[in-house]
């Protein structure tokens, strides 16, 4: 990966809030606290990426676990063991509710032991293969995706906002909720303005970026209270018509 296109990715991740809040360079290497007063190293199974592909995955990556907050390690599947013959590991997390991108459940956390006893951080191949993808995408449809850091910030300001004039404004109204345009009454769209002005939004991870039928796709971390508990989800966001808007959602079935 050449040093620009290292640095506009980079870029990317910082604007939308993506931080290796976790991260401790050394040397030119990444760790991960453990929790437990020490650190794994991150290691990649594919040994052919470059530093700078290494750079921007492990920016995003380090950016999850922190989040997740790691804290210590446990035994995976009967002490199962990978290609190489090493154990393989499990982080445990001491997040409350982990959110982790969709479909990387069984790749994100895992740990591998050297043959020195040293448990290492491993991105799989797999998994590296996922980020170049998505990486590919970014290049592919840049202004979209730079455009998704203002989106999220709207949405967390939409308290501040007047209802729009014309709610495909804000939401993407897909074959499903299509007979919801036309039909939805006034009292019934400020309803549903209010619920989503009273949630928080952010963006987690390059991971939760997809193409689908020519339309950009992204994953948005969601909170806010139901019954007064806090409620963490995930929620769709499509690139329409040059700008990003909400999944609308089936509201009448759901009521």
């Amino acid at each position: 990966m050449k040093a620009k296109r290292k640095l506009w990715i980079a870029g990317i991740l910082a604007a939308a809030g993506v931080a290796a809040g976790c991260a401790v360079f050394s040397a030119g290497d990444w760790r991960v606290p453990n929790g437990e007063g020490g650190s794994w190293r991150v290691v990649f199974e594919d040994e052919g990426l470059g530093r700078g592909e290494r750079a921007a995955m492990a920016e995003d990556y380090l950016g999850i676990l922190a989040e997740l907050a790691p804290k210590g390690s446990r035994d995976f599947q009967g002490r199962q063991r990978d290609g190489k013959g090493r154990e393989i590991k499990w982080m445990e997390w001491s997040a409350e509710r982990p959110r982790l991108p969709d479909r990387w459940h069984e790749e994100i956390g895992r740990l591998v032991v050297e043959e020195d006893g040293e448990e290492v951080a491993l991105v799989s191949k797999k998994l590296s293969d996922a980020y170049q993808k998505v990486f590919r995408l970014w290049e592919k449809h840049p202004g979209a995706y730079r455009r998704l850091t203002a989106f999220v910030r709207r949405l967390n300001h939409l308290k501040e906002e007047t209802l729009p004039e014309n709610f495909e404004e804000l939401f993407y109204f897909d074959n499903a909720c299509s007979y919801l345009l036309g039909s939805l009454k006034g009292v019934e769209i400020e309803k549903i303005f209010e619920m989503y002005a009273e949630l928080d939004y952010r963006f987690c991870s390059a991971l939760d970026c997809d193409e689908d039928k020519e339309k950009l796709l992204a994953l948005l971390v969601i909170s806010g209270f139901e019954d007064g508990k806090p409620v963490v989800s995930k929620y769709p966001v499509v690139f329409d018509g040059g700008r990003w808007k909400l999944l609308a959602s089936d509201w009448r079935a759901s009521s």
